[in-house]
C-alpha cells in the first residue's frame, strides 16, 4: 500500500513537470506605441546673461577741404544815384545820408561820376569835355564832397555846369570782413573795381 501511494506521487509530478513545459512558449510580438501626450508647460526664463564689454571707439577721420567761398549777393550791397547835372565850381558837397560813421569805418565804398556814356571811378583824373582835371573825394558822415583841380598845374578848376549828370555811390557792408578782404575777395572774383558795369553785374545791382 505504501509503495502505491509513493508511484502516484511520482505520477503525479511528473505530470506537472509536463504541463509546465507545455505551458512556457515564445514571447508574443510588442503591441503599436501609444500616442504622443501633449507637451508640458514651458519651464521659467532663466536669468540674462551679463553686457559684454564696449569695445574702443575708433578713430576721428580727417577733415574734409573746405568749399569755395560763393558769390557775393546783393543784399548787404546799396547802389545809391544821385543827380548832380547842375554841379558847378571848385567843389561840390552831396548829402549822403547812409555814409554813417560805421559804414565809414567797416565797409567798402565805391563812387563814380557819370559824364556822357561813361562813368569814371573817382577820386580819378579824367577828361570828359577836352579839359584834363582832377576828382578829390572826401567823406564824412552824411555828406560826399568833390574838388576839382587842373591836372596841369593842380589849381582849383571851375567846374562848367552839366559836366556830370550823375554821381553813383556803391556800399558793400564787410559783414564780419575787413574791407581789405572784401576787395581782395573781388580782385579774385576776376571783379574790376574801377568799373561800375562789372560791380553792378557782380551784385546785380538796378
Amino acid at each position: 500500500m505504501k509503495k502505491m501511494k509513493n508511484v502516484l506521487k511520482y505520477t503525479v509530478m511528473v505530470l506537472f513537470v509536463a504541463i509546465a513545459a507545455s505551458c512556457s512558449g515564445e514571447d508574443g510580438v510588442d503591441g503599436m506605441d501609444g500616442a504622443q501626450g501633449p507637451a508640458g508647460p514651458a519651464g521659467p526664463q532663466g536669468p540674462a546673461g551679463l553686457d559684454g564689454t564696449n569695445g574702443t571707439d575708433g578713430q576721428d577721420g580727417q577733415d574734409g577741404q573746405d568749399g569755395q567761398d560763393g558769390q557775393d549777393g546783393n543784399a548787404n550791397v546799396q547802389n545809391l544815384t544821385f543827380d548832380i547835372s547842375t554841379a558847378s565850381g571848385t567843389i561840390y558837397t552831396e548829402v549822403v545820408p547812409e555814409l554813417t560813421e560805421e559804414v565809414l569805418q567797416n565797409d567798402l565804398i565805391y563812387a563814380f561820376v557819370q559824364a556822357g556814356t561813361l562813368y569814371y571811378p573817382i577820386p580819378n583824373t579824367v577828361n570828359p569835355d577836352g579839359t584834363i582835371f582832377r576828382v578829390r573825394t572826401f567823406m564824412q558822415v552824411g555828406s560826399f564832397q568833390m574838388r576839382f583841380n587842373l591836372a596841369s598845374d593842380e589849381s582849383a578848376y571851375n567846374l562848367p555846369v552839366g559836366t556830370f549828370q550823375e554821381l553813383r555811390i556803391v556800399i558793400v557792408e564787410a559783414s564780419g570782413r575787413s574791407p581789405y578782404e572784401m576787395e581782395q575777395n573781388l580782385l579774385n572774383a576776376g571783379v574790376d573795381i574801377t568799373d561800375y558795369t562789372a560791380l553792378q553785374q557782380h551784385f546785380n545791382l538796378k
